[in-house]
């Protein structure tokens, strides 16, 4: 079961399994959600209204903020999966 499993893995170095690639997901979380969120409002330079776009373009402008985000937050996804590989 679920439970007995949870039971195995915090005896066997569970701890430290996740706290070993801590430091790098953080960090790979602040630069996904400061790239997103910064790129995301630039409607306060004039780039785009999100008040009077059709849900199209908003849908469009979403995605394009966060494929820059997870461009420029991969590095660090690249770093937190070899740190747990090893």
């Amino acid at each position: 079961s679920f439970g007995e499993e949870i039971r195995k893995s915090m005896l066997f170095g569970f701890k430290n399994l996740y706290h070993k690639g801590l430091a790098s997901t953080v960090i790979r979380d602040i630069m996904f959600g400061a790239c997103y969120s910064s790129s995301r409002h630039w409607d306060c330079f004039g780039f785009i209204d999100h008040t009077r776009t059709d849900y199209k373009t908003q849908f469009v402008w979403n995605g394009i903020c966060a494929l820059v985000a997870t461009t420029i937050s991969s590095p660090f996804n690249y770093i937190r999966n070899v740190q747990f590989a090893t």
